[in-house]
């Protein structure tokens, strides 16, 4: 009984030093067999598909972005427009409220709301008592929108402002039959239309002008009362035609004239200077015959001669002033629309030496 007790602890004691040396060694093979033996779970691709799904967020975010940059509204500037007119309107500047509106409604095409903005428009132009294209803009409107809700209202405002209108009938024609092309009617300063036969305007004093190309203004002043017609006659002068200067055929006539003159003016200098020559040498002969040949007769010839020659001369310099003031007057850039009389300028010149001695009479006309 002792010797088993004995033997069963000297087995205990055994397998407590076992134990206990190998203790150190435990975390080393732990750490081996964790590097031996493969991971029991497959690596997860976490950290590879986080980044892909931040690119896919940031494109989408992308698109997104270009989606609204796409759906700009193509009527914000007229919206704003219309806002700005409306409180235009409210302060009482239907001008510039009109103006606006104006622009408004051209910016508007195709919003189902533009008829709209034709309703406003009336509401302007008969606040500027422009009664006539108010109701043109009202009847547009109820045009484009018969079913409106305010259609008996707008119907309504067209009967009043037409039981303050009267009727002008223009009749426009040219002195001399001249051709007419378009013409245009304004009223009180504003145009209202082109070739209009028969305009409404408010009843009142209004100054009617007709404007068209090549023809001076035309203005009359009718005084016209509420549901009343008058015809208005107009007939345009053609305005003058635009001076451009003399035919060159003027200052051609002028500047051969004068060298006429010069050349006609040289031939009796020479004359008159070969009969002075030749009676001097006759009265210094020592021929006493030849030297009593000379007479008064030959001074009178020499005097007529000179008194030719300096009258042609006097007479270039005149035609010669009168070319270089033609000169000036003449058209150069090229014809000129207005011909030169047949009888202009210089026709002849009819050169006679008179009896008694040399002289000159000029003939024709200038």
């Amino acid at each position: 009984m002792t010797t088993s007790r004995f033997s069963f602890l000297c087995q205990l004691t055994t397998i407590l030093g076992l134990l206990t040396l190998g203790a150190p060694f435990a975390p080393a093979l732990a750490q081996e067999n964790a590097a031996a033996s493969p991971a029991t779970e497959p690596q997860s691709p976490a950290p590879e598909s986080a980044p892909q799904n931040e690119d896919s967020a940031a494109e989408k975010a992308d698109a997104v972005e270009e989606e609204k940059k796409e759906e700009v509204d193509p009527y914000a500037e007229a919206k704003l427009r219309v806002a700005t007119a409306q409180k235009l309107y409210a302060d009482g500047n239907y001008d510039a409220a009109f103006a606006e509106f104006q622009r408004a409604y051209e910016e508007m095409a195709g919003h189902p709301a533009r008829p709209m903005v034709l309703f406003n428009l009336g509401l302007c132009e008969e606040k500027l008592y422009r009664y006539d294209a108010a109701i043109a803009s009202y009847r547009k409107y109820l045009e484009l929108s018969p079913n409106a809700e305010d259609a008996p209202t707008v119907s309504a405002k067209i009967e009043l402002p037409e039981g303050l209108l009267g009727m002008i009938e223009l009749s426009v024609t040219t002195k001399k039959d001249a051709p007419l092309g378009a013409w245009t009617v304004w009223i009180d300063g504003r145009k209202v239309g082109t070739e209009l036969q028969k305009i409404s305007i408010p009843s009142g004093t209004h100054e009617i002008e007709i404007q068209a190309p090549g023809f001076e203004n035309e203005k009359q002043q009718v005084q016209l009362s509420a549901r009343d017609k008058k015809k208005i006659s107009f007939e345009l002068s053609p305005l003058a035609s635009e001076y451009k200067g003399l035919p060159k055929g003027y200052f051609w006539g002028a500047a051969g004239a004068a060298a006429t003159s010069a050349a006609v003016g040289g031939v009796f200098g020479i004359l008159a200077l070969s009969k002075s020559q030749s009676t001097k040498s006759r009265a210094e002969s020592a021929d006493p015959s030849i030297a009593l040949q000379v007479n008064q007769e030959d001074k009178d010839k020499i005097d007529n001669l000179a008194l030719a020659a300096d009258i042609c001369f006097v007479t270039a310099g005149v035609f010669t002033v009168g070319a270089v003031v033609l000169g000036v007057m003449t058209d150069w850039s090229g014809d000129s629309e207005t011909a030169a009389p047949e009888s202009a300028g210089i026709q002849y010149f009819d050169v006679t030496t008179l009896p008694g001695g040399g002289f000159m009479r000029v003939g024709g006309t200038f």
